[in-house]
């Protein structure tokens, strides 16, 4: 065999080699978990590393198993275009003392099967549960499946909390504001100052504000939109820093028979066959999670590499968040011209005249849209 084709070969087998070694790091580390059963309790803990420097944690309730559910996160070892992630912090797991460990963040779980979450680097803890509360939920026709859960984490007075994707209040720090001050129609939202307890009720994302004027949104109302995401920033000394960030992995919907529902609502309550939403309260000493109707708790945390300056843990954040609950796909070639829409076609020969215009023109039209059926 020539040498060319020889070097060819070897730098193939090393290519092979290096997938298959990844493939195995990255199934490794999704098989690498924490499970604990506290005594005295009838819960179960998971807790498995789900990216670099970043945990999920999961928590079955009253005597349920722990299952996959439904949530945003995508499984470790890939994204959603297929391409191999695979995490480049050392994992290890301690049954014997609770503990586990992936990169620079460390999670353990005490004798009350309460969690805590630290930076590896510095010892600080990021996340500690406080309490977690559960109980029947009697208004789900007695169903014995669901319960309404609650974990409260510590927090600071002095804690600033970002994300929660977009509403109306026009704040960056969702401490200290009220979420729920909306009344129909609209008066507009308050923001409350020196006040220990604000809810955000997810109930909100399902309601469309308009906007009238007087509502106190300059005429515009809309709707919110709900991500709950939220990045943490503590301070230390006279300066805040970017903690932490943390994803509440239960999606729920409103979907009360005592209640007005939208017919998405009840799409969803028949796929789901229960009645689910939620609130989080940012208090000035804990925040607090809460789901109507659940089988078990599930959230994510992620923290930045040890190596990762200040001015960076943002990214990293966000880049761990991504790849947690998984990348856009690439914009197809033929979405990427122009997109024509006009306020509906009467008929499909109207529509048709149209494209045959664009053609005879020489105008390159991606895409047609008509807003209403033919």
């Amino acid at each position: 065999m020539p040498a060319a084709q020889r070097r060819l070969l070897a730098a193939a087998l090393a290519g092979a080699a290096a997938a298959l070694a990844g493939a195995a790091a990255s199934a490794g580390a999704a098989g690498a978990a924490l499970r604990r059963a506290p005594a005295g309790t009838a819960d179960t803990v998971k807790i498995e590393p789900w990216g670099a420097n970043s945990l999920r944690v999961r928590v079955a309730v009253d005597g349920h198993p722990i299952h996959e559910g439904v949530g945003a996160l995508i499984p470790p070892g890939s994204d959603n275009k297929g391409a191999p992630v695979v995490p480049a912090s050392p994992i290890a797991v301690d049954e014997a003392a609770g503990t586990i460990t992936n990169g620079n963040i460390a999670a353990s779980v005490g004798p009350d099967g309460l969690v805590r979450v630290s930076r590896v680097s510095d010892g600080a803890v990021v996340l500690r549960e406080l309490s977690r509360t559960t109980s029947r939920n009697a208004s789900l026709d007695g169903n014995p499946r669901y319960d309404q859960t609650a974990v409260m984490f510590a927090a600071a007075k002095s804690d600033k909390v970002f994300g929660m994707g977009e509403h109306l209040h026009g704040q960056l720090d969702n401490k200290n504001v009220l979420q729920v001050a909306y009344t129909h129609p609209p008066k507009g939202p308050v923001l409350l100052k020196n006040w220990s307890n604000v809810s955000f009720d997810f109930e909100q994302c399902l309601v469309y504000r308009g906007g009238a004027s007087g509502n106190g949104l300059g005429g515009n109302g809309g709707g919110s939109v709900c991500i709950p995401w939220t990045i943490t920033a503590t301070k230390t000394g006279s300066a805040f820093g970017l903690s932490h960030g943390f994803l509440w992995n239960m999606p729920n919907c409103e979907c009360s028979r005592s209640s007005s529902s939208s017919s998405l609502c009840v799409f969803f309550w028949i796929l789901m066959s229960c009645c689910t939403d939620g609130t989080v309260s940012f208090w000035d000493d804990n925040t607090t999670w809460m789901a109507e109707a659940a089988t078990q708790i599930d959230y994510f945390v992620t923290v930045p590499p040890a190596s990762a300056k200040p001015a960076s843990n943002g990214p990293a954040i966000m880049n761990a968040f991504v790849d947690a609950v998984g990348h856009a796909p690439v914009m197809p070639e033929w979405g990427m011209g122009y997109w024509h829409s006009r306020n509906r076609y009467s008929s499909q020969g109207m529509l048709l005249d149209a494209a045959k215009g664009f053609h005879q023109r020489g105008v390159n039209v991606s895409v047609i849209g008509n807003p209403t059926p033919l």
